[in-house]
């Protein structure tokens, strides 16, 4: 256990830290008690170095080339999702999810198929705006952001579908790959 004793720059008597330190040692006993000071970034590096040294030996888990272990499906969903966010902003619906259905290669073309999935016809609408501005603003965005994650040209189709109380569904959210731990 290491302790991380933050706000350490609110002190500027650095020896009144030591009744603290000693109160925590004894009451915990870790490996380690570190001052830092997050807003200022003071004793970061020492607490990298104290938790590396802690931290046990192992095969690596993942190639040194691997990203993530998430698959290109799951990513161009969550691009797609992000672009909802930064489109909508405070009118983006609680319930909204991307769902890839569709996937296929064609050389450097990727065809992906996406929905949107929202609980509401109201939301649905908001999702869509005025004309499908609104989805196609974050078609576009999603699809440049996808081209330069996948190094490929992608061509993007998106949908809004409703699904009443997707959210609170099991099966529904085992379907969109929503794990509920």
């Amino acid at each position: 256990m290491v302790i991380a004793l933050n706000k350490a720059d609110k002190i500027a008597d650095k020896t009144k830290l030591l009744p603290l330190i000693a109160e925590l040692q004894q009451a915990y006993a870790p490996d380690a008690i570190v001052p830092i000071s997050a807003l200022k970034n003071s004793g970061i590096e020492q607490l990298i170095k104290v938790l590396t040294g802690l931290a046990p030996l192992g095969d690596a888990q993942y190639d040194a080339e691997d990203i993530t272990d998430r698959s290109e499906r799951f990513l161009a969903a969550e691009r797609v999702r992000e672009q909802l966010i930064l489109q909508l902003h405070d009118e983006l619906p609680y319930a909204t999810n991307v769902e890839i259905e569709r996937w296929e290669q064609e050389g450097d073309l990727v065809k992906i198929g996406a929905v949107i999935w929202v609980e509401r016809d109201a939301q649905k609408a908001i999702v869509i705006g005025a004309g499908g501005a609104q989805l196609k603003a974050i078609g576009t965005r999603a699809r440049k952001v996808l081209e330069k994650l996948l190094d490929a040209r992608v061509h993007l189709e998106t949908w809004v579908r409703v699904r009443e109380n997707w959210s609170d569904d099991e099966r529904a959210l085992k379907r969109m790959g929503i794990d509920q731990a």
